[in-house]
């Protein structure tokens, strides 16, 4: 794939990626070709990426299902080692 991107066929690479050991973000910001990744990169991947402000992003859901009369409520996260899911146990601990 970095061969691909290097022959500029495409003009970059939006990457969507499953954990923080994966290679490849950081070797497309090494090789210096253009690419977005869909989550929080690993800490020191200076990639640039899309992510989701969790505590902003779920408030409304977390006050819309109590003032609706729900009150066994539940967080499903992702695995501990994906740094937006880690940052988001941190918050609820």
């Amino acid at each position: 794939m970095l061969a691909y991107l290097a022959q500029g066929d495409v003009d970059g690479a939006l990457l969507a990626t499953t954990g923080p050991r994966d290679p490849l973000p950081g070797m497309l910001a090494a090789a210096g070709l253009p690419a977005v990744l869909f989550a929080r990169p690993a800490a020191g991947v200076p990639i640039d990426h899309v992510g989701l402000l969790h505590r902003e992003d779920v408030a409304p859901a977390a006050r819309h299902l109590p003032a609706r009369g729900r009150r066994r409520l539940a967080a499903i996260g992702g695995p501990a080692d994906v740094p937006g899911a880690a940052s988001g146990l941190r918050r609820m601990a």
